[in-house]
């Protein structure tokens, strides 16, 4: 769905684009999004923040069948405590300012359900290897992961591990730019490792603290589908990392229903592809996916737990944290050589899911945010 999203919001009829350009800028004071994603629904345009959806009705919404589906959405819409207004593509082209007018009023009379959509807040946090393979640490984190309120999800690593299990069975460790080649010998052991040694271990000891967490990969529920990579050019040569997966989809109501439940999901680094096979995924790519899911359904915050304070100019100087970061000051700070290495995908997921839905991200040490 959200690619085809993303192709409407490329190719706008003349009244989406008349009304998108009212709206965007926060023109209103509050933010819309053009074709985003809700439930199993793609609205022309979205309020989340006052729970407002706008459609632009082109000639076959007369049809009677789509009519009928046009009705039925509104109401499940209405049902969820959304207001929705419709316009014909006529009504919009010629008579602008009073369709303008209407949306404004609109807009003065819902009241603000503050930052994010006014749903259920949920915490997705990810952690590295070198946090959740340390005894201490991962306790410390344990303990502050169960002081956060209301749903939460854990999204882990576990590099380090993998690596130490390879070598004790005699299979070689190949990485080309920090990224794991993933053949056959080494699929069998991330899987032992991410899915069972790791996973299990941070799941009993949640359950140690009191937290009912139940562990997955992404074959469970069918919550994640991948594809394998392709063969990528690195330094002119093509490189085959084997069995790693680039995610497809993730199956929100799937992770909603087992949250709904009051559970909580330890999501290990794989994923499949729906023909029996088991894919190595990055962690941090699973985080931002599940995120970006779980956005249609809850006010999500999304954090990578990192060892510094956060994005640094100096990583050894607290003073140059770096605050905020969008995607002109990324470029920037790319260009400048101030981020780079596995900072990059990291930043990158991150905005990626803010344009996809994710209210706030953070990178930095804390599992909890005040302010």
């Amino acid at each position: 769905m959200e690619a085809f999203a993303k192709e409407h919001r490329k190719n706008p009829t003349e009244a989406e684009s008349i009304i998108w350009n009212f709206l965007k800028g926060n023109a209103l004071g509050v933010h819309f999004r053009q074709q985003h994603v809700l439930l199993d629904y793609i609205p022309d345009f979205v309020c989340l923040s006052r729970k407002i959806v706008i459609e632009i009705d082109g000639g076959y919404h007369l049809d009677g069948e789509q009519n009928q589906r046009d009705e039925e959405r509104t109401k499940e819409l209405e049902n969820l405590g959304y207001k929705v207004i419709r316009f014909s593509n006529e009504e919009v082209i010629g008579n602008t300012k009073s369709v303008m007018e209407r949306i404004k009023v609109a807009v003065t009379e819902t009241p603000s359900l503050g930052e994010g959509r006014g749903w259920a807040p949920i915490s997705i946090i990810k952690v590295g290897g070198a946090v959740v393979e340390d005894p201490q640490q991962l306790d410390a984190l344990i303990e502050e992961f169960a002081s956060i309120d209301g749903p939460k999800v854990l999204v882990h690593g576990g590099g380090r591990s993998a690596t130490k299990m390879a070598e004790r069975l005699g299979i070689e460790s190949r990485m080309v730019n920090g990224r794991r080649i993933t053949d056959e010998q080494m699929l069998t052991v991330v899987t032992m490792v991410y899915g069972g040694l790791v996973n299990k271990n941070i799941v009993a000891r949640m359950q140690a603290r009191g937290i009912n967490a139940v562990g997955l990969t992404g074959a469970d529920l069918n919550v994640i589908r991948a594809h394998r990579r392709p063969p990528l050019v690195v330094d002119g040569s093509p490189i085959d990392y084997g069995f790693v997966g680039d995610v497809d989809s993730v199956d929100a109501s799937a992770l909603a229903a087992l949250i709904g439940e009051g559970f909580v999901p330890v999501m290990a680094p794989l994923t499949h592809d729906g023909n029996g096979n088991l894919l190595n995924t990055n962690a941090d790519t699973i985080a931002s996916e599940v995120a970006k899911a779980l956005s249609r359904y809850y006010d999500v915050t999304l954090k990578y737990h990192f060892e510094k304070l956060g994005v640094m100019g100096d990583p050894d100087d607290p003073a140059t944290l770096i605050p905020q970061i969008d995607h002109a000051s990324f470029e920037q700070l790319k260009a400048e050589g101030i981020v780079s290495g596995g900072m990059i995908p990291k930043i990158e997921n991150a905005l990626k899911a803010i344009d996809a839905g994710v209210n706030r991200i953070f990178i930095g040490q804390t599992l909890v945010n005040k302010g």
